[in-house]
């Protein structure tokens, strides 16, 4: 009896639960005239993806969307792996969830591309583009040597991260509520601005480089920093938070050098922070100019590090002051 149940059992989840690989793919082939997306001949189906369909480009010469491609509302599951590549120059689309996946990209020039009801994934040494237009998602994420250049339009997202190794550089204003770099990930914003409305994580050997007057910008926020992990600024970055906690982890701070001529009593504003629990690990000053030393005794009170003392001219300089007082000297007395 036991064994009828049990085959009974087995026969209904075989005929209730839909097979992950039986799913229908619309699978972009390229076939048509051009590279419409609308056009029903560029895809395997022989009409284009509708509502909820599941879209698969594993091409090169993957679709270009463009004005009057208004795919908003579509809700599409969205792959591009296997060296695909996907472009949006205009238009809309929308999906439930978008996986950037084997060494392929997707590039957003215009127009808006939207996550909203689902993630993005960037993986597997893949590269996400943005150089205008708008791109919204859930969470966008990072991982597994993914790249991403976010140098122009805007981005919103609710939780961004940067794990295992991606590299993402941005040069826009990004707007996010979670922000978490671990797992040997770098974040690098290149005079870029991040205003987020929650907490940063930095946590497993990862790296926060700031430079060229980035500012990452968190009102009510913490940075949390774990294990062994790296913020590097230069002098003209900055962090402005609720609570920098260093507390759980060893967190190293390295000054860029953007090659700058500095003096003596210059002060540099790296953070405006509330409150600051703990010190760095280590903190790595470039060289400065002889007779120019820095002073940190304010880092954790008010977030600022300056500059002491006076340059120190060269021997040669003053070879050069000297020779032109024994030539005025001469010069002088020839005359009298």
């Amino acid at each position: 009896m036991k064994s009828k149940i049990l085959t009974l059992l087995g026969l209904c989840l075989t005929i209730t639960t839909p097979s992950l690989y039986s799913q229908t793919y619309h699978n972009w082939v390229g076939t048509g005239a051009n590279s419409d997306w609308s056009l029903g001949s560029n895809w395997d189906l022989g009409s284009a993806p509708t509502t909820g369909s599941n879209v698969l480009i594993q091409s090169s010469t993957g679709p270009i969307i463009v004005d009057g491609n208004n795919l908003f509302s579509m809700n599409y599951r969205l792959e591009v792996d296997f060296g695909g590549v996907l472009v949006v120059n205009g238009g809309s689309i929308g999906t439930s969830n978008t996986i950037i996946s084997d060494n392929s990209k997707l590039t957003v020039n215009g127009g808006i591309f939207s996550a909203l009801n689902g993630n993005c994934s960037v993986t597997g040494s893949s590269t996400l583009n943005l150089t205008g237009g708008a791109l919204s998602s859930d969470w966008l994420v990072f991982e597994l040597d993914s790249t991403g250049n976010l140098s122009g339009g805007i981005v919103t997202v609710s939780s961004f991260s940067v794990v295992n190794g991606a590299n993402v550089t941005v040069g826009t204003d990004v707007f996010s509520h979670t922000l978490d770099i671990a797992g040997n990930g770098t974040l690098v914003v290149d005079g870029g601005y991040i205003d987020l409305s929650a907490d940063i994580w930095i946590d497993g050997n990862s790296i926060l480089s700031l430079k060229n007057e980035a500012i990452i910008r968190s009102a009510a926020g913490t940075l949390s920093a774990y294990n062994a992990t790296t913020l590097s600024m230069d002098l003209t970055s900055m962090l402005m938070l609720d609570t920098l906690d260093m507390s759980s982890g060893d967190i190293s701070l390295v000054i860029l050098d953007n090659g700058d001529s500095f003096v003596g009593g210059e002060t540099f504003v790296l953070f405006e922070i509330d409150s600051i629990v703990g010190t760095f690990a280590d903190v790595d000053l470039f060289g400065l100019a002889a007779g120019l030393s820095w002073n940190l005794d304010n880092l954790y009170t008010n977030g600022t590090i300056s500059i002491d003392g006076y340059v120190i001219p060269e021997p040669s300089t003053y070879a050069l002051i000297f020779g032109a007082l024994a030539l005025g000297l001469a010069i002088y007395r020839r005359r009298k």
